[in-house]
């Protein structure tokens, strides 16, 4: 399944759980003034159109109490409460964007924001091993995460 569709039925199943208008009562409009995006965005998110930018993305997650995992792919934290391992802190979600973004325009790459959230994911992954894992420390892990993405993007 596309992960549009894919986030897009999270996207909505955590709005029914947080009490959002339903689906054609306002949703779309609630969803735009609480996240600050325009009714159009949002109309692209719960329709499985389009995904927001990472940072957006990060801000979904942090304000519904889920996980970018969660959300994009189904991973780590349910909207229920049911946890698991994994979640992303603000400082591991602007590193991998920091990262991913400095690879993609060594790379001369021009992705899309659909690659861009697949890529900052998989950064995130790749950094939750090091942290939860290997018990490194944020600043030890950058410069294997970049080699990583260079291998990644190639």
């Amino acid at each position: 399944m596309d992960i549009k569709v894919n986030f897009a039925r999270r996207l909505n199943e955590v709005l029914d759980i947080n009490g959002f208008p339903s689906k054609g009562q306002g949703r779309q409009v609630e969803l735009a003034r609480v996240m600050k995006v325009s009714q159009k965005g949002a109309r692209k998110w719960l329709e499985g159109v389009g995904l927001p930018a990472a940072e957006t993305l990060f801000n979904l997650a942090e304000r519904f109490g889920v996980t970018v995992g969660w959300l994009l792919a189904g991973d780590e934290m349910s909207p229920t409460g049911i946890s698991g391992p994994g979640y992303y802190s603000r400082e591991m979600v602007q590193m991998a964007v920091s990262v991913v973004q400095e690879v993609v325009i060594a790379k001369g790459k021009t992705p899309t924001r659909e690659e861009m959230v697949i890529w900052v994911d998989q950064a995130l992954s790749f950094m939750a091993i090091g942290v939860e894992e290997e018990g490194l420390r944020m600043q030890d892990i950058e410069p294997s995460l970049r080699l990583h993405m260079r291998f990644t993007l190639s």
